[in-house]
């Protein structure tokens, strides 16, 4: 977990390399986005959570991939659901304080550090990370929902590959933010159509419980 504004580098470097990120927001890189990101992090310091690699050779550990999720208040909720705010003007009044419970949950950015591209398709090679990564956002959803209760997630995705996944597990798509993109909500578990979407959110369930055990450095032993 970042302790400190100096350990956001990786969040951000690894945000502007993406270009589906870069090209949602052309403005938004580099200091532009180190500000952001500071202003979320002063706010909860809890939302950004780094999974490290160790070289085998060197010894040193890097940064492999990163996750932002936001608790939300009511209001920051309604905001983005009514798109009367853009996840940038994200203020204080949005973003639930420490101690103070939250049942919304802003899935901003998950990003596996990339590695080159793939010769024969136009798709971005990935650090290896034996599904670590993918364990992250579980561990990093454990951090403020303890998987029992009612929550709702939310994700603008700038990736058509995340939209597809949101899809997949029954996000709903109907809603627009207020720069007119897509906004994907889940209300869990009311939105939980049928059997086979139960199941899909049941093993999600079941991985945030299993996770919540394992330590992460600079939040739990």
């Amino acid at each position: 977990m970042a302790q400190a504004e100096a350990n956001l580098e990786p969040f951000v470097t690894f945000s502007d390399a993406e270009a589906d990120i870069a090209n949602r927001h052309p403005d938004l890189s580099g200091d532009e986005r180190w500000k952001l990101y500071s202003d979320w992090f002063r706010m909860r310091p809890q939302s950004f959570v780094l999974l490290d690699r160790r070289d085998p050779k060197s010894g040193i550990w890097e940064p492999i991939a990163v996750s932002i999720l936001l608790p939300l208040t009511s209001l920051g909720h309604d905001g983005l659901c009514n798109g009367t705010i853009r996840v940038l003007e994200l203020s204080d009044r949005h973003v639930a304080p420490l101690g103070a419970p939250s049942s919304v949950f802003l899935i901003d950015t998950w990003i596996v550090k990339a590695k080159g591209r793939a010769k024969d398709i136009d798709k971005p090679l990935r650090e290896p990370h034996r599904k670590y990564a993918r364990a992250l956002l579980f561990v990093h959803l454990g951090v403020f929902w303890d998987s029992t209760t009612r929550a709702i997630f939310l994700v603008e995705a700038d990736s058509q590959h995340i939209r597809e996944i949101c899809g997949h597990l029954g996000f709903d798509e109907s809603r627009r933010t207020k720069d007119n993109e897509v906004l994907q909500r889940l209300c869990y578990p009311d939105h939980l159509r049928n059997d086979e979407m139960r199941h899909r959110l049941k093993i999600i369930d079941d991985n945030v419980a299993k996770t919540q055990v394992w330590s992460i450095v600079g939040f739990r032993p």
